[in-house]
């Protein structure tokens, strides 16, 4: 009796215990969602932000929702929250945000600090992207908050680079900045450009509406007239890229050296007349350098079209080529259409179109010419509203499935036709091989039909030496080999099963219960409890053993269930093997169904790998689709394309599950290997000859070089806030005279110390730009080493050229002795390559080297280590000139 009161006592002491511990996990939780699930910790950081901010109720729940994200989501809102725990705490706590007393309090107290000086840089870095349209470094973000939180003076020493990066990472990742750059873009006032709309735009109708007019008795046939360029390497069009440790774009295409740079101008010309439409020219112009004789004497030879090639001195329009271009026109237009038309061109106001013999020509053609007005082309003129955009996509599409086909991944017509030939050949294969594998499959079903038959060995032979070639085993021999053993095989009916042993046999139950009658009611119902547990117990026991034999059967099987095992070879029997190639239950036919469907899919991605690898191409989402269904289905790629929806949501599927992303891949001048290897040994070998040549004098060797510094210099990667999932919604704002153009840069660096100081650099820019008021402000600034000069272009040209190469030399004179021979290396640019300054360095006792083309990235100094760190530094200074300047301009 005393061991029972003694468990008693026991049980409710534990069970006091675990109510006693229940109401406190109630009382807790309750608490717990009443704040907004923080713990003492977060709730004094709360309130210590929302103190130390002014009361920011924003930047508060801000604070709440960081600390209360691991725990359950309150229903209240949190606001309400923040302003009820700051009412609910005592005044003497309150106290504390300013004068801490407690450890707990000081770690809230710098909590709240570092939070807010957090806030402060991305509201700052918001601020730059918006108003003045810079992305700041991370070092400067690093910086703004290290000043806001410490005092920091922004020239003391810099910390780890190493530390910046990874508390930029972390900041960027809890304020949702993102890595990216802004892109200049022409900005124009408001109420400018509603003048633009308003006047301009209505004085081009008005001019129209004159021109009607004018001809209210003649039929007018309104054209249009306008210019494009087309690269010789045209630029990427995003597709699927294959991705390789990590990277996003690890190819690159390749591009010879011909087709590096350069382009051709398409002329094109549209109207509103039908009839007239199909007999207008068009024109592409390329460079006599491009389009050589032997070029215009081939295209000469094939059929023509209304395309007309001109071979001219450069490939931009001209005047000439406009006159020529207006008398042909006029020509058409007369043989096509009635006397009583009237043809009324529209152009552009670009130069080559207002020249006086243009005008000239029109008037004698009998074209009246139409001007857009300048920056108003996008909502008045057809072709670039409407044409040129269709244009480009198709040139893009066309030049991907040219490279896509060549052997040697450039896209040559020669490689084209010869993969044509071998295309019908593969055809022809292919068909062979489908008729053979249609009377293989005919065999199968003829073995299948045959069903009160057996298989014999060799039908077994049959079946396995084909599963086999499928798995790619290579001799079959051996395998037949092993089926000696299978005679007994021969036997067995088609669709016979093996009966398994039963694991699930128990020994019955004795009850006890012989004499119902004589029992009594409660004794009948507990026979029938234990009768019903029984029952209950034997299924647990058979399905718990099922899962265990299922449970083994998946392990044994690498995991994979039922609808995975089709793949199994070894274990699976022979009937089972059969089903491969013709399926007969509703699972082996989806079994199957997904094997084709991964194969397909796995031929796509092997087809986008050899694309970006050897051809440097990034196919589109439709070709990649096209790709899979030819595989799966062999499905015509002429024939009708599915919705465009359907595929781009299975490329994005396709693209997850194989490891592809969606780039562009930028072309790069391609060199072979040796070609550079021996441009490189000719460079050394006449600096050899140089040094042998002047052995008895001194050497100082010089280099000279030339980069453009854009008027709006190309954005740096940065801090960029994100607003609605948009990486970068900002743009940076770029007045009209600075949104084209740019600065000649020219660099001179030697080996001697002492007269590196004293040697100049230029600056080149066009007269337009360098005005007669911009040089005598220039003049009037404390004289430097540089030296801004004002010519025709931008460029650097030959006079230019013989100007330094006679101050280099006056330099040197004056700072070296007399025993002294400056050598200076130059690249082969034209400018450098003239008569003139060829004999203006012999004059001035200069020794010229050059560095071979496409080898400068390897032997010029400038291009190896200098320039690289002066763009950034002037990065930078543009930068900070921007995040400075009250109106976001620079």
């Amino acid at each position: 009796m005393s061991e029972e009161v003694f468990q008693l006592q026991e049980a409710l002491r534990t069970n006091q215990l675990q109510i006693k511990n229940a109401l406190q996990r109630r009382r807790h939780s309750k608490k717990r969602e009443a704040s907004g699930g923080l713990g003492p910790a977060g709730q004094k950081a709360t309130i210590a932000v929302y103190l130390l901010s002014d009361q920011n109720l924003e930047l508060s729940v801000r604070m709440l929702q960081h600390w209360a994200a691991a725990a359950s989501p309150s229903s209240m809102d949190p606001g309400r929250i923040v302003e009820d725990l700051v009412l609910q705490t005592p005044m003497e706590t309150l106290r504390q945000t300013f004068a801490p007393e407690t450890q707990e309090w000081r770690l809230a107290v710098a909590r709240a600090k570092k939070f807010l000086a957090e806030a402060t840089a991305r509201d700052w870095v918001a601020q730059l992207n918006v108003g003045h349209g810079v992305a700041p470094s991370a070092t400067e973000v690093y910086w703004q908050y290290e000043s806001v939180l410490k005092g920091t003076d922004p020239e003391a020493r810099l910390p780890a680079a190493r530390m910046v990066r990874k508390w930029v990472c972390c900041w960027r990742g809890r304020w949702g900045v993102r890595r990216g750059a802004i892109r200049p873009k022409l900005h124009i006032e408001t109420p400018l450009l509603q003048a633009k709309a308003l006047g301009i735009v209505e004085a081009f109708w008005r001019q129209v509406c004159y021109i009607r007019r004018k001809f209210a008795t003649k039929k007018l046939v309104f054209l249009n007239l306008d210019e494009t360029s087309i690269g010789y390497s045209l630029m990427p069009q995003a597709g699927c890229v294959t991705a390789e440790h990590g990277r996003q774009v690890p190819f690159t295409a390749k591009v010879k050296k011909e087709n590096h740079r350069g382009c051709f101008t398409y002329v094109a010309i549209i109207c509103t007349c039908i009839s007239l439409q199909g007999k207008l020219p068009h024109y592409l112009l390329g460079s006599r350098a491009r389009l050589t004789k032997a070029v215009m004497r081939g295209q000469a030879a094939l059929p023509q079209t209304n395309l007309k090639v001109l071979a001219q001195q450069s490939a931009w329009n001209s005047s000439p080529c406009m006159v020529q271009i207006l008398e042909e026109v006029a020509a058409v237009i007369k043989s096509v259409c009635s006397a009583g038309t009237q043809g009324v061109l529209l152009l552009d106001c670009a130069p080559c179109h207002l020249t006086p013999s243009v005008l000239k020509a029109a008037a004698v053609s009998g074209l009246q010419l139409a001007f857009v007005p300048a920056s108003a082309t996008h909502v008045a003129q057809p072709l670039d509203m409407a044409a040129f955009s269709g244009f480009k996509k198709w040139l893009q599409k066309e030049h991907r499935s040219l490279r896509s086909t060549s052997p040697d991944g450039y896209g040559s017509t020669e490689a084209v036709q010869a993969l044509k030939e071998e295309r019908k050949v593969l055809k022809l294969q292919l068909k062979r091989a489908t008729a053979s594998i249609k009377q293989q499959e005919r065999r199968l079903r003829a073995l299948r039909a045959n069903k009160a038959g057996a298989l014999t060995v060799a039908d077994l032979q049959y079946l396995l030496a084909r599963k086999l070639r499928e798995c790619g085993v290579g001799s079959v021999g051996g395998a037949k080999s092993s089926l000696k053993g299978l005679g007994g095989l021969a036997g067995c009916q088609r669709g016979q099963k093996k009966k398994l042993p039963d694991c699930l046999v128990h020994t019955c139950v004795n009850l006890g219960v012989h004499d119902v009658t004589g029992t009594l009611l409660g004794a009948c119902r507990e026979v029938f409890q234990l009768q019903e547990a029984l029952r209950t117990n034997q299924l647990q026991i058979k399905n718990a053993l099922q899962r265990r034999r299922h449970s083994k059967k998946r392990e044994a099987s690498g995991g994979l269930g039922p609808a995975g095992q089709k793949d199994l070879v070894l274990q699976t029997p022979m009937e089972t093997l059969r089903q491969t190639f013709a399926p007969e239950t509703q699972e082996w036919r989806l079994a199957v169904a997904r094997a084709k469907k991964f194969l397909a899919e796995a031929t796509a991605r092997d087809w986008v790998a050899q694309l970006n690898v050897g051809h440097g191409v990034a196919p589109s989402a439709t070709e990649v689709y096209w790709q899979y269904e030819s595989v799966l289905k062999g499905t015509d790629p002429e024939a009708r394309l599915p919705a465009a929806r359907m595929v781009r949501k299975w490329v994005c599927c396709w693209r997850g599950r194989w490891g592809v992303r969606r780039g562009a891949i930028r072309p790069k001048l391609h060199i072979e290997t040796p070609l550079l290897q021996a441009k490189v040994e000719a460079f050394w070998r006449q600096v050899c000859y140089i040094r042998r040549k002047f052995a008895t004098k001194k050497l100082v060797f010089l280099n000279l070089d030339e980069t453009s510094i854009g008027y709006s210099l190309m954005p740096q990667a940065g801090c960029v806030t994100a607003e609605h999932g948009r990486q970068v919604p900002f743009t940076a704002k770029v007045k009209k005279e600075n949104h084209r153009g740019c600065f000649t840069y020219v660099a001179i660096i030697c080996t001697c110390t002492s007269l590196q100081g004293k040697l100049p650099h230029y600056l080149l820019g066009s007269r337009a730009r360098l005005t007669k008021a911009v040089m005598r402000g220039q003049a009037a600034l404390p004289q430097t080493n540089l030296k801004v000069l004002a010519q025709q272009s931008a460029w650097n040209s030959s006079p230019c050229m013989v100007q330094i190469l006679e101050e280099v030399a006056a330099v040197i004179k004056s700072v070296c002795s007399a025993g002294t021979q400056g050598v200076l290396l130059l690249d082969c640019a034209p400018c450098h390559l003239t008569p003139s300054v060829l004999k203006a360095a012999a004059v001035s006792g200069l020794q010229l080297a050059f560095v071979p083309a496409s080898a400068t990235h390897v032997a010029q100094p400038l291009d190896m280590a200098a320039f690289s760190g002066f763009k950034k530094w002037l990065q930078k200074e543009h930068r900070s000139l921007r995040s400075t300047s009250p109106d976001g301009f620079n």
